[in-house]
């Protein structure tokens, strides 16, 4: 899977997840192990998005992108 991670321009804390046409608007970040899928949310309540993850390399691939933005990746699930 293809994708970019950049911050909001004008909203400071809101970062956005881009993959084709689809534009995903978030603030945290959690990794839900049991269900092997990222869960995108705003405000710590409502889910903008949930992508599953197919290995551990694509679980590392999306760590690597949110440290480098400075998320922090919350562990679900465990």
């Amino acid at each position: 899977m293809s994708f970019g991670l950049e911050k909001h321009p004008l909203i400071d804390g809101l970062f956005v997840v881009v993959t084709g046409r689809v534009k995903i608007y978030f603030q945290f970040v959690g990794y839900d192990s049991m269900e092997h899928s990222l869960i995108f949310e705003r405000d710590d309540e409502i889910v903008t998005c949930r992508i599953a993850i197919d290995s551990d390399a694509q679980l590392n691939e999306w760590k690597q992108a949110f440290d480098v933005m400075g998320i922090e990746l919350e562990c679900l699930g465990d």
